[in-house]
């Protein structure tokens, strides 16, 4: 065990050495922070602008990985402006900034890069308890200035929170957006804490069951039905009505419980390293099966809009294939600029007929029903039955198909079947 220990820092060390910012790179990047800050201040003084500047996200904390700059930046604004003024109000501080995009929400916010630094800046009421909220982000000032507190106890949550973060990453669930259902930064911190480090984390996830409930705070809370669905209850500290992972599916929660299983049993570099599938390796999993692997172009928007359409498109194609009869051993997707699906089907052709189980012979009406609908029946184990002819024999005839569909168009540009 000691020898196992052991391994597991040495491979810690590794992925720190190799994604955590030296103390020079993250200066920079702070500097940077600082300096556009500076300008957002002196552009809302000019102004007359009453709201305060909060910086968030892993910039704040510290917990930043070398190849990931975004920063959010909170505009706290005085509770004497109205609720709709706000995002208005922001976008006069931002106009000198000719890139920045409106991204629209439950409160418009906005997104630009500056020096190489995404930012993501959101208009906010500066509050001093949650209850005082009006929309959901007002909230969040009060969640990083939370998790900046614990980290402020305990300095070395810092590492363990990048060490999650690119464990997370790799084993693809990171994220809370509606096409991951992962963990969202916010609950991977949070789960950190709680657990007082990574290693400790990945120890805690082995003995969860669905529905476990995890209360940092012991605030004792009981959550309403409609907040108990997500597979792991994690009562928020800032919100303790609030389930802070209730976005996350129960696939995902399962990944993280088989991965910490496997890291912690043989430890290995490779459970860091976010690698995407190619095409050879999919040719190897498929073996005699049929592989189909579809491009999909997506239209332009909200990264979260974008990846929901994609997701549909993805499970649209893979119902379909269901409904007329391709058995799928494997399926799944990529997106980076472009997305890839790819789906692993056995019985790569089907029969001209199938059979088509109707009622119990007992039931007369339904029986003589059947019969007007279908010219070729028979008896079967107690029932009618039908020869239907198939719609399809070959999954690459539906894809084709399919892929013309208006459903597909209206979510995706393009869309192709790649010869294989």
């Amino acid at each position: 065990m000691m020898a196992e220990n052991e391994k597991i820092k040495r491979i810690l060390d590794e992925v720190l050495k190799s994604r955590k910012p030296s103390e020079k790179e993250a200066g920079k990047v702070v500097n940077i922070v600082d300096e556009f800050i500076s300008k957002l201040n002196k552009r809302k003084t000019e102004l007359g602008i009453k709201a305060e500047i909060m910086l968030g996200g892993s910039v704040a904390k510290g917990t930043f990985l070398r190849d990931k700059f975004d920063s959010d930046v909170f505009f706290r604004f005085d509770r004497s402006y109205l609720d709709n003024e706000l995002s208005e109000l922001l976008e006069q501080i931002l106009k000198p900034w000719r890139n920045k995009v409106r991204i629209h929400g439950s409160r418009d916010y906005f997104q630009l890069r500056y020096r190489k630094v995404k930012f993501e800046l959101v208009p906010v009421y500066k509050i001093t308890n949650p209850q005082q909220a009006v929309n959901v982000t007002d909230a969040s000032p009060l969640h990083v200035n939370w998790i900046k507190e614990q980290l402020k106890l305990n300095k070395h949550l810092k590492e363990d929170i990048i060490l999650a973060k690119i464990f997370f990453k790799a084993q693809r669930i990171y994220g809370a957006e509606s096409y991951i259902m992962g963990f969202s930064g916010h609950v991977t911190d949070i789960l950190v804490i709680n657990s007082g480090g990574f290693v400790n984390l990945l120890n805690d996830s082995i003995k969860w069951k669905p529905k476990v409930k995890i209360d940092v705070m012991n605030h004792g809370k009981k959550l309403n039905k409609s907040k108990r669905h997500s597979p792991l209850i994690l009562i928020d500290p800032v919100q303790p009505e609030r389930n802070a992972a209730a976005a996350l599916s129960k696939e995902k929660f399962n990944k993280l419980i088989s991965s910490g299983k496997e890291f912690l049993k043989n430890p290995s570099i490779s459970f860091f390293e976010e690698k995407k599938i190619t095409i050879k390796e999919l040719r190897e999993i498929s073996g005699e099966d049929k592989l189909i692997i579809v491009n999909a172009t997506p239209l332009e928007g909200k990264e979260d809009i974008i990846g929901c359409r994609l997701l549909k498109c993805f499970e649209y194609l893979k119902k379909n294939l269901m409904v007329n009869d391709f058995i799928l051993s494997q399926a799944g997707w990529e997106w980076d600029r472009n997305a890839v699906f790819w789906y692993i089907i056995k019985n790569g052709k089907l029969d001209r007929y199938k059979k088509w189980v109707g009622p119990p012979l007992k039931s007369k009406d339904h029986v003589s029903a059947f019969k007007r609908k279908h010219t070729s029946t028979f008896e079967s184990e107690g029932r009618i039955c039908a020869r239907v002819r198939r719609k399809f024999l070959k999954p690459e005839k539906m894809i084709e198909i399919m892929i013309k569909d208006e459903y597909i168009k209206n979510k995706v540009k393009a869309m192709r079947m790649k010869k294989i």
